[in-house]
């Protein structure tokens, strides 16, 4: 009976030796199996026949038509029918009629010639409100120039002042009367004296 039992426990003994050796050596790592010997023959034999078909499909294509000689296409043409021509829509249209220099000329002219009627004011100005003597400065009433619009055409001319509107001849609702409207401001009289009143 002690036999067996010394037995058993040598046995354990291996085996736990033998379990803590293989810990110690990690896991094993795992043979590739070779490939079989028939597979590179068969690898082979299909990669020359893959090469075979495709230079039989690449060599079988018709080959393009030589392009024909200089006679025989000279032939071909002259044995063509005629095709019909074919005319540019461009020559179907109508064509604007190019103006003659003197038309462009007198057309260019004609607002120069409006900008400067005879009527157009050549006097000099009277002067500003600024260079007047104090005591008429402080006798005008306040004035502000809101629009100003200036044409050749003196029936086309207005001004806002005081956010009103006034034309040439008109008195204005302070007092004073609006002699003429120049391009670069009014001209103005109140009291019997004129006085100019700039554009901003």
């Amino acid at each position: 009976m002690s036999l067996i039992l010394d037995a058993l426990r040598k046995s354990d003994r291996e085996r736990q030796r033998n379990a803590e050796e293989r810990l110690r050596e990690g896991p094993r790592p795992a043979r590739v199996a070779a490939p079989p010997a028939w597979l590179m023959p068969v690898l082979l034999a299909a990669l020359l026949c893959s090469a075979g078909a495709l230079a039989w499909v690449v060599f079988s294509q018709e080959r393009p038509p030589a392009a024909p000689l200089a006679g025989e296409a000279g032939q071909n043409v002259q044995n063509s029918p005629p095709r019909a021509a074919v005319r540019p829509l461009r020559s179907e249209l109508p064509r604007p009629r190019p103006q003659s220099a003197p038309q462009a000329a007198t057309q260019e002219s004609e607002p120069a010639a409006a900008m400067t009627p005879a009527d157009v004011d050549v006097e000099p100005l009277p002067p500003s409100l600024a260079e007047l003597p104090p005591a008429f400065r402080d006798s005008v009433p306040a004035l502000a120039i809101n629009a100003h619009a200036w044409s050749a055409n003196p029936a086309a001319r207005f001004v806002l002042i005081n956010l009103r509107r006034y034309a040439e001849g008109d008195t204005l609702a302070e007092g004073p009367r609006l002699l003429r409207i120049r391009p670069e401001g009014v001209v103005l009289e109140f009291q019997g004296e004129q006085f100019f009143l700039p554009r901003r």
